[in-house]
């Protein structure tokens, strides 16, 4: 290759070796204890709620409280699992492909961009909560705008209805797998 062509290519390389600046941390959510299970502790309850939800869309079909509790867990275990030093050893990997559930989750039911998760999180449970009462005005209150793009009655038609979910799938059931250190390989 000629000089003058390597000359030519040199900002492409200087571009190619730039360093994207470190965004922090994956936003992260607060919950109170049991708000997934019963058993108070929100990582392993989550995980297992979003993984039995997950697995088959029929298993939250017309059932949107349970669709919202088990999205809020998804949005709270992408940063949980991504900032927490409990789960310092789970595959970096699992953790990616939850960040990536979230989005798209996100994208299904319609969340704001940029809205931060514990906003996400409390929409969410709060919605569950309202529909297990019977006060569905109060769950579209709470699935309405600013948290979400659409009005709370079709972003609650959304979690009536949520489609299959490859990833939110495949990063609750990796989760679940590695759940309890040392125990990867445990049968279910």
């Amino acid at each position: 290759m000629k000089p003058k062509s390597l000359l030519a290519l040199l900002p492409c390389l200087l571009a190619a070796c730039a360093v994207t600046p470190f965004a922090g941390p994956p936003d992260t959510a607060q919950v109170p204890p049991g708000v997934f299970g019963s058993n108070g502790d929100n990582d392993i309850a989550g995980i297992e709620l979003a993984a039995w939800a997950f697995a088959l869309p029929s298993r939250t079909h017309g059932r949107p409280a349970d669709a919202a509790q088990a999205s809020a867990s998804v949005d709270y275990l992408a940063g949980q699992l991504s900032n927490s030093p409990r789960w310092a050893a789970m595959d970096s990997i699992t953790k990616q492909q939850m960040l990536q559930a979230r989005g798209d989750l996100r994208k299904i039911i319609g969340v704001a961009p940029g809205m931060p998760s514990q906003r996400v999180v409390n929409a969410l449970l709060a919605a569950s909560g309202a529909l297990r009462a019977g006060d569905e005005p109060a769950a579209i209150a709470a699935l309405s705008p600013p948290v979400f793009t659409r009005p709370g009655a079709e972003t609650l038609q959304s979690l009536n209805d949520l489609p299959y979910l490859q990833m939110a799938n495949l990063a609750t059931s990796s989760a679940q797998a590695q759940e309890f250190p040392g125990n990867l390989n445990r049968n279910r």
